[in-house]
């Protein structure tokens, strides 16, 4: 196995996710804990670049379908929860309250 074997994209293997890194590493991890078989392939080596660029997810032919299955099911769960793309980005979920602050002190010039 060399430095190639990186960026060469396993025969027969369908792709089930794109996306940054990050995410890739992710979506590997929670399909190998539920018993798939992924296998990651970036764009570039990782252990010169860290985290940048994009990666993929690949699973068997024979896992495709429960394995889009399973990370459907995954993001529609985070869309209940509050998260995912309908999360506010500085971190509170739609419907959620903001912190309540009464009677804490205040910095001066405050009121």
């Amino acid at each position: 196995m060399g430095i190639m074997d990186e960026f060469r994209r396993p025969k027969d293997l369908p792709v089930v996710f794109t996306g940054e890194y990050l995410e890739a590493e992710l979506v590997k991890g929670m399909l190998a804990e539920e018993g798939f078989h992924p296998y990651e392939l970036s764009d570039l080596p990782r252990p010169y670049l860290g985290s940048v660029g994009m990666g993929r997810v690949l699973v068997p032919p024979e896992e495709l379908e429960e394995a889009r299955e399973f990370l459907e099911r995954v993001r529609e769960e985070a869309e209940r929860a509050g998260g995912g793309p309908q999360a506010d980005p500085g971190g509170l979920a739609p419907g959620e309250a903001e912190p309540r602050t009464e009677g804490m002190p205040q910095e001066e010039g405050e009121s």
